[in-house]
């Protein structure tokens, strides 16, 4: 060792080979998508108590490192999967009824399906992990809320609803009213997300759920004249 200690070190180093740099290695692009997947499925089935980031490697695949790599807690690898799903949204191209109906459709489809049992499952939680909530509804609930009640609002101001209209309210209203009315609802339909198409009866009944947030009552003439499509049976 030479008197320089470190210097001495680092002149042997110089001899070697360079290593070749791992920054060449082609990058599996599947790979952060399917850590997503898998961590909601896993998270949905096992809550907490199951959800790890050695159980997401092996079901997505993967190698541990592969996880450790992207994220620093599972709490983080959580809330990003969550954060990653394609959630309802109020069209604003519709008039307010059908626009509420299809919202009521696509919410009550996102959670029969399974798509949305980890989400379901991180209220369920919250008593133990409540920033877990709070990130979630920072980053997915109160976004898709604020969406909604802008389109509300323009309707309004446009006069398409009455001035009195509280449209959180409307918003939040049908949305416990769907999501219960899908946990009621079983068995449940496929954990993948792939959804069968809805029958008419709970078409109709989403449409009532709208009718009567929007008008106190349902309209029969309104729910007669609104036929299923036609793969609807």
């Amino acid at each position: 060792m030479s008197a320089s200690g470190v210097g001495g070190d680092a002149a042997v180093g110089d001899d070697l080979p360079p290593r070749k740099s791992a920054a060449g290695r082609r990058r599996d692009p599947t790979i952060d998508d399917r850590l997503r997947r898998t961590a909601r499925a896993l998270y949905a089935r096992e809550g907490w108590a199951g959800f790890h980031f050695d159980g997401v490697a092996k079901a997505a695949g993967v190698s541990k490192d592969a996880v450790y790599r992207r994220y620093s807690d599972a709490q983080s690898l959580l809330i990003d999967a969550l954060s990653d799903q394609v959630v309802p949204a109020l069209a604003d191209d519709r008039p307010v009824e059908e626009a509420l109906v299809a919202f009521a459709c696509d919410t009550f489809t996102y959670f029969a399906s399974g798509d949305g049992n980890a989400n379901l499952r991180v209220h369920v939680d919250a008593v133990q992990y409540p920033n877990v909530l709070q990130q979630y509804r920072t980053r997915v609930v109160e976004p898709q809320l604020a969406q909604a009640v802008s389109v509300l609002e323009r309707a309004r101001e446009q006069g398409r609803l009455g001035p009195d209209v509280s449209c959180r309210a409307v918003v939040e209203a049908l949305g416990g009213a769907v999501i219960v009315h899908a946990l009621a609802s079983a068995p449940w339909l496929s954990a993948t997300g792939d959804c069968e198409v809805l029958d008419s009866a709970t078409v109709r009944l989403l449409s009532e759920f709208v009718q009567q947030i929007l008008y106190g009552r349902i309209r029969p003439s309104a729910t007669r004249r609104r036929r299923p499509p036609a793969a609807v049976r």
